[in-house]
Formats: structure tokens, C-alpha cells, sequence
């Protein structure tokens, strides 16, 4: 990718760099700089006619004494300051790297647990991919069939003593008191394990039951104004396309679910998007992105290569 955007943002390469145990690599800005005292996700300016990943590379290897040696494009992040400074921010996962990390240039650094992030100071362009840190490579989404909820449990169950930690409950053939009691079941029992719980239903609803976010398909979500959510709730919403990708970024969700990406059992004439098309769509949107459809516990590795946070699942989940 060439630096080919406009003269008045300051393009720059991101970094996430994570060890062994999930911790994100961050260092801290220079008191005489924009955005002073900050801590970041490292990175630097990409000059004129470099790639990303080749700024990516020399940046890390000049602030910080890795070499890079495989990286993946996560999300491109376009911000304005309120001083007329601009910024895009091409955020990458440094998925294989060499060495120690140093301060090379005086800057602090540390490693940094996912759950504190939110607790630092960061520049306000980082709010977004501090946000995609925090969501899981897995989420979690109830068989669409009509479920019996007695039945329905003990999977929960077992999925949440593997590790399950974000859940959306699409039940569209429920009742509205169906549904309500439902949800709280599971509230109840994904409470013991901090699992955060989106209904798929309209932002009220979702608030009115107590639940952690809500997950909007993608009718709801084109109909909606293009005023910013209230974020009372985390909030999600499904795409398929360009377009609604774009209405997505525009309202200010979460993050988002794109399908179909590989073809299903439930649906083997579905026309799909595949790695390649998913990719691009990726690459051009602002906001953490699932893959769905044809998805797996071997397929993360996959979805991650091409821009994916992670996966969604149904049957994956469930057995």
C-alpha cells in the first residue's frame, strides 16, 4: 500500500505488537510533541513514496530494535484534533518478530495488559484500536433455530468454562417476553464469568433488558440516522457489503460482523465473499471487524491475516 493520501493528514504506521502472554507493547510520547506525555502504540510517519509496511518496519527497528519480519493489516483510523491536526493511522499486527524491545530514542516503554489500556492516556485517535483490543478472537452467536432454553443452557455452560467471552443472543422467533426472560437466564449465568452479552434486537430493547450491547442486523442499521449512538451500550451490527460498512463507521459502532465469507451447511448456494473480497472490504473500512460464515477455531488464524479481529460462530460454538 503507498502513501497516496492527501497532503494535510499525517500518515502513519501503527504497531500492535503483543508477547506470549497477550500483553500489548506501548511506549510513551515526548513532552515537547503533539499529544505530549501520551502513551502510544508505536509507530511513525510514512514518507513519501514508502509503503506502510516498509515504514512499519524501519520505524519499529529505529524506535525500538525489533526487526519485523511478518506483518498484517488491521484497520486504517482517520482522525481530526481539535488544532486542525490530522491523522491516519494504518494500524498492523506484528504478527512474527526478533529481539528485545528498547527504548531507543529515551522514549519509556512497557508491556501493557489489555484490560488497563483504557486506564492511560492515550492520543483520543487511539480511542478505536484500544476498543479492538479489547474484543475477543472468538464471538459467540446462539443457534438461529428457535432454542429451548433448558435444553440450550448446558451448552452455554460449557462454552463459557472454554473461554467464551462475548455472546450475542439471535433468537428472532422468540417472543418479546420470550426473549426478555431468555436473556436474563443468560445474563445470569455469563455474569460469573465477565462474558459480555449483545442481543440481536433495536438499541431500546436492548438497554430496557439490562444487556451489555445490542447487535443490529443490517435493516435496522440502514435505517437508522446517521447522528452518532448513544454508547450506553456497546454496540454491533451486521454487513455485507461496501455500503453498509460505510453506514456502520458513519453512526459510530463497536464493531461490526461481515458475511457471508465461506459457504455454510445451512447455506451451501449462498453467494459468498471469500478471503480475497472480504479482505479488501476490510481494509477500507475504519472499524473492528468479525468474520462470519464458514467460520472455525482454525479459521482465526486466517480471518486475522486478512484484517479480521476474529471470528463469529454458531455451530463452531455449540457442538
Amino acid at each position: 500500500m503507498q502513501n497516496t493520501e492527501a497532503e494535510n493528514f499525517i500518515h502513519v504506521a501503527v504497531a500492535i505488537i503483543q508477547n506470549k502472554s497477550g500483553q500489548v507493547l506501548i511506549s510513551r510520547r515526548a513532552a515537547d510533541v503533539h499529544q505530549a506525555n501520551c502513551w502510544e502504540y508505536p509507530g511513525g510517519k510514512v514518507q513519501p513514496g514508502e509503503s506502510v509496511l516498509d515504514a512499519l518496519v524501519r520505524e519499529i527497528k529505529e524506535e525500538l530494535g525489533l526487526a519485523v519480519t511478518l506483518a498484517t493489516p488491521i484497520m486504517r483510523v482517520p482522525y481530526k484534533y481539535s488544532d486542525e491536526t490530522s491523522v491516519l493511522l494504518d494500524v498492523w499486527r506484528v504478527e512474527v518478530f526478533t529481539g528485545r524491545p528498547v527504548g531507543r530514542e529515551g522514549q519509556p516503554i512497557q508491556w501493557c495488559n489489555v484490560s488497563n489500556l483504557e486506564n492511560l492516556p492515550f492520543p483520543k485517535a487511539n480511542t478505536i484500536i484500544t476498543a479492538m483490543l479489547q474484543l475477543p478472537p472468538i464471538y459467540g452467536i446462539t443457534p438461529s433455530k428457535r432454542l429451548d432454553p433448558a435444553s440450550f443452557v448446558p451448552k452455554l455452560d460449557a462454552a463459557l468454562k472454554n473461554g467464551l467471552e462475548l455472546l450475542q443472543i439471535r433468537q428472532p422467533e422468540m417472543s418479546q417476553s420470550e426473549l426478555e426472560s431468555f436473556t436474563g437466564q443468560v445474563l445470569e449465568r455469563c455474569a460469573k464469568f465477565k462474558t459480555r452479552v449483545l442481543v440481536n434486537t433495536d438499541p431500546d430493547h436492548a438497554l430496557q433488558m439490562g444487556a451489555h450491547g445490542v447487535h443490529m442486523n443490517s435493516g435496522i442499521l440502514m435505517q437508522l440516522p446517521d447522528n452518532k449512538l448513544d454508547k450506553r451500550l456497546l454496540v454491533a451490527a451486521s454487513c455485507h457489503d461496501k455500503e453498509e460498512l460505510s453506514k456502520a463507521d458513519k453512526i459510530g459502532v463497536d464493531f461490526v460482523v461481515l458475511s457471508p465469507v465461506l459457504k455454510t451447511k445451512s447455506h451451501p448456494n449462498a453467494n459468498t465473499l471469500g478471503w480475497t473480497k472480504f479482505g479488501q472490504l476490510v481494509s477500507e473500512c475504519n472499524l473492528p471487524v468479525f468474520a462470519l460464515g464458514g467460520m472455525s477455531h482454525e479459521t482465526i488464524k486466517e480471518a486475522k491475516l486478512a484484517g479480521a479481529v476474529g471470528v463469529a460462530m454458531l455451530s463452531g460454538i455449540w457442538g
